[in-house]
């Protein structure tokens, strides 16, 4: 089966207009609790990094650069203002004196102190924690904590001759990005957006992942349990007859506005029945064709990604789409690089290791096109 890398007109031009589901870390997603450790921040944070992973997979010339016009189109923040209010409590400025704080400001050096450059800080200089809670087959109870940071590097560009325009050219981490090519979930962008102001969205985070691996697992149930379930939901009553009351319609308002199509039903759990279990429709499993094509879609976008930031190394011309085409279909340019890129890739995404000087190799740097024989022919073993 052979298949030419996404038309590059499509994927890399800026008019696209439909937003694709979009691709998130599952661990993040798992771990969408501990996003309540950046306190106040919280919200804010957690759509920055959705619009950083939409970036990622909608953007391809353009990715690395954050304009909070954009930022704010996208997630549907009505105003620009509250973003560059000043933060009450920069995390830049934690620790220090009133007297410290002042020679800050006074040394020229830059200060990250509005929400929106505070949350950015943040995310490039504190790790996300991911905590876990598992039991082994032979009875051990394991809890483990692990970290990923998102942002390696954040610059902030002041246009002086257009008016102070500010906007923001990002490095994501290699961690971070490879989870969105290998190990990810996929959620609405607009049913995300439409549960900001209902503090649904860690929920929704969560149940997407679950149901993703419900369905990979070919399993009908997932019992959850309910104390979770409630701290998501941002369920604050202390009584459980009213939590369940209230988890009952965050999980119906999920459902409506997200269309997980799952069914509640509750199980005893000693004398009451406080044991939500979720029923999902295994109808929805994924078919072969549609599990190849979305991990063909995942390959050809992070290819783009690494060839584009080649083609930035090694040309003097300025990044277009027109003179990267070019440069692209032109077999005799740079052909290690893309070789190497090649190779990389197929790795990252599909587990695979392949010599540089392998036939499947040469022929992408030939022709483009690249053969998803393998990936198949894994998909059935696994059906």
């Amino acid at each position: 089966m052979q298949k030419r890398l996404t038309n590059l007109y499509q994927i890399v031009s800026k008019a696209i207009q439909a937003i694709e589901p979009i691709r998130v870390d599952k661990n993040i997603a798992h771990n969408s609790y501990d996003f309540k450790l950046y306190g106040e921040d919280e919200t804010l944070i957690r759509n920055l990094v959705i619009y950083i992973c939409y970036s990622y997979q909608m953007h391809i010339i353009e990715y690395g650069t954050l304009d909070p016009y954009d930022f704010c189109k996208v997630m549907n923040y009505k105003s620009r203002s509250y973003l560059f209010r000043k933060h009450p409590n920069p995390a830049q400025l934690k620790g220090l004196t009133q007297e410290e704080i002042q020679k800050l400001y006074g040394s020229g050096e830059y200060v990250w102190d509005s929400y929106f450059e505070n949350a950015l800080y943040r995310l490039s200089t504190e790790p996300m924690k991911l905590s876990y809670s598992g039991k082994t087959f032979d009875g051990k109870v394991i809890h483990e904590i692990t970290s990923i940071l998102i942002l390696e590097q954040v610059q902030v560009i002041i246009d002086e001759k257009n008016g102070y325009k500010r906007y923001y050219k990002f490095r994501a981490s290699d961690k971070f990005l490879n989870n969105l090519s290998r190990y990810f979930a996929k959620i609405n962008l607009e049913a995300f957006n439409a549960l900001r102001k209902s503090g649904l969205q860690n929920l929704y985070l969560f149940l997407t992942n679950l149901k993703e691996n419900v369905l990979f697992k070919k399993v009908e149930a997932a019992r959850v349990n309910f104390d979770l379930l409630c701290n998501l939901a941002e369920i604050g009553a202390s009584e459980n007859k009213q939590r369940k009351k209230y988890l009952i319609q965050a999980l119906q308002k999920i459902n409506k506005v997200c269309k997980l199509n799952f069914e509640l039903l509750w199980e005893k759990n000693g004398k009451f029945a406080y044991q939500p279990v979720l029923k999902f429709d295994l109808s929805e499993v994924k078919s072969k064709q549609d599990r190849v094509k979305e991990m063909a879609i995942t390959f050809d976008n992070a290819l783009l990604h690494l060839l584009v930031k080649i083609y930035n190394q090694v040309c003097s011309n300025d990044l277009e789409l027109e003179s990267f085409r070019e440069w692209f279909n032109d077999k005799n340019k740079n052909r290690t690089e893309k070789a190497w890129a090649y190779v990389k890739v197929q790795y990252e995404v599909f587990g695979r290791s392949l010599d540089i000087n392998s036939t499947e190799v040469q022929n992408f740097v030939n022709t483009g096109t690249y053969n998803l024989s393998y990936f198949v022919e894994k998909e059935d073993i696994n059906s």
